[in-house]
């Protein structure tokens, strides 16, 4: 059976580690840039002074953030504390950046900007032209625009609160053997087939020259699916308009194919790991670990869409 172990930091430095599960979740996915977890524990911990939450599985550090919510329920039954955590990356969609041009960025550069010491990226200093950040744009945005723009990928993040854009040379590969059920998924429901953008004209910026950029997905159409979106320009993507568009249309695809399998125990797996099932190899896409006193069941799901497994 797996050992699970809930570390708290409380606000003036002393840590509590407890063993005593009764239920617990963890859910991460690459398009969202932070883990969350929710458990509950048996525990006298005061709920009001908890600072950090750290949880390990089998000694391994599978979520580190600051608790969203806690509660500490003493009854006679016994004494119970329940959380729910973000990850502490989630802090990169929630703290904006000054809007205009940011010039010659590279993912080092944008993590200057990053003030929380539990939040860290994959070295990068491979530099962009420019990009340009809209009036509320977040760190995360800016990062997303660099990786797009650089590389063609889009960024996801690893344990614990590391932004990555590539898959790590010792990527742990794991072939379930308790295997509970797998399946396969399909979801269209946000699928986009044509985007329009308004079109500016050389030296006349605040001349209407109507929607003249546009991109279709003849793939998404194929499907009987006509869904047509219309933006104003956007000078986040002044330096590619084209690549702009096609990024709305494939976002809009994210997740619409994949295939799952659930087991009993974890091993270990993060994100872009690889996970062998069906006779074939792909890489973790989205991960749920759940369990308590009778154990962990964990469900990995391989995405197959414009950025994953391609």
């Amino acid at each position: 059976m797996n050992d699970i172990t809930l570390k708290l930091t409380d606000i003036n430095g002393g840590t509590a580690e407890i063993k005593k599960c009764l239920s617990m979740k963890v859910e991460k996915e690459v398009y969202t840039p932070y883990s969350v977890f929710s458990g509950t524990f048996y525990s006298d911990e005061r709920a009001s002074d908890i600072a950090d939450i750290e949880l390990y599985i089998d000694g391994k550090l599978i979520h580190k953030g600051f608790a969203d919510s806690a509660d500490t329920v003493f009854s006679k039954d016994g004494n119970m504390l329940s959380l729910v955590s973000r990850g502490y990356s989630s802090l990169l969609s929630q703290s904006e950046l000054e809007d205009g041009i940011f010039s010659k960025p590279s993912l080092n550069t944008i993590f200057l900007r990053v003030r929380s010491p539990h939040i860290t990226c994959e070295d990068s200093s491979a530099t962009v032209n420019y990009i340009y950040l809209n009036p509320h744009s977040t760190i995360w945005d800016a990062c997303v625009a660099v990786c797009l723009k650089k590389h063609r990928k889009y960024p996801y993040i690893a344990a614990p609160n590391v932004l990555r854009y590539t898959i790590p040379e010792n990527a742990l590969s794991t072939e379930p053997q308790k295997i509970i059920s797998k399946g396969s998924c399909l979801n269209l429901k946000n699928a986009i087939s044509d985007v329009y953008m308004r079109g500016l004209p050389e030296g006349e910026e605040d001349t209407d020259v109507g929607y003249t950029l546009h991109q279709r997905d003849e793939e998404i159409r194929a499907l009987g699916i006509i869904r047509e979106r219309y933006y104003p320009y956007d000078k986040a993507w002044a330096f590619d308009d084209r690549l702009g568009l096609e990024t709305r249309i494939n976002f809009s695809m994210r997740g619409s194919r994949a295939d799952f399998v659930r087991y009993y125990g974890y091993s270990g797996e993060d994100l872009n790991d690889s996970v062998i099932f069906d006779g074939k190899s792909g890489n973790i896409s989205r991960m749920l670990i759940s369990g308590g006193k009778n154990g962990v069941l964990t469900t990995l799901w391989r995405y197959y869409d414009r950025y994953n497994n391609v």
